[in-house]
């Protein structure tokens, strides 16, 4: 039977202070905090930690953290957390024993787009709106089709100095935006494409 090269060590935080701790290891990770009343987490527990004992600050550890990489002691500071005990994992050697714990927020992101709408839409020297607000729209794509004519594209108080100039055959994707696009052109008029993908 393999030998058990890790170790779980509870630390109480009734009182502030800090504590040194000789473990050797490649793996530290800080598990998480509960209230030892009803078991229940402490989700916004924080404590401070310093690898080894000199010439290096002390630095903040949340819940779900890890260090990897050896080490040959460490030392835990916090400020007082009634009644709560924090847990922390300790692991050593070439097969030390590590959590994939998922991360504490998720990136959320966007629909995939399932329908496409077009427009041909003439700017001209007014701010002209070239594609309205839409809470479906993943992403809209312009293109000027006039071969001699800058248009300017922003919002409903877009001109020609404020706007992002799109040139003649130029073409552009906005994703992730909901908001009304307008143009405009400086003389004339100019033929616009638009292309929205919506969930």
């Amino acid at each position: 039977m393999a030998r058990k090269n890790y170790r779980v060590i509870p630390v109480p935080l009734d009182v502030a202070g800090s504590r040194y701790f000789p473990d050797q290891g490649e793996y530290l990770l800080f598990a998480f905090s509960q209230r030892r009343s009803d078991l229940s987490r402490v989700a916004d527990s924080v404590l401070n930690i310093r690898i080894g004992t000199e010439g290096v600050d002390f630095a903040p550890i949340e819940q779900n953290s890890s260090i990897a990489g050896a080490f040959d002691g460490f030392e835990l500071s916090w400020a007082a957390q009634s009644g709560v005990t924090a847990y922390i994992f300790v692991s050593q050697g070439p097969d030390a024993l590590r959590f994939l714990s998922p991360p504490a927020k998720q990136l959320v992101t966007s629909s995939v787009g399932t329908t496409l709408a077009t427009n041909a839409v003439s700017a001209a020297t007014a701010a002209t709106l070239l594609s309205a607000a839409n809470a479906l729209r993943q992403s809209v794509t312009l293109q000027n089709r006039d071969t001699t004519k800058d248009v300017a594209i922003g919002g409903s108080g877009v001109t020609m100095a404020s706007g992002f100039i799109l040139e003649p055959g130029a073409i552009k994707t906005i994703d992730k935006t909901t908001a009304a696009i307008y143009g405009r052109v400086a003389a004339g008029t100019a033929d616009v494409r638009v292309l929205e993908e919506l969930s």
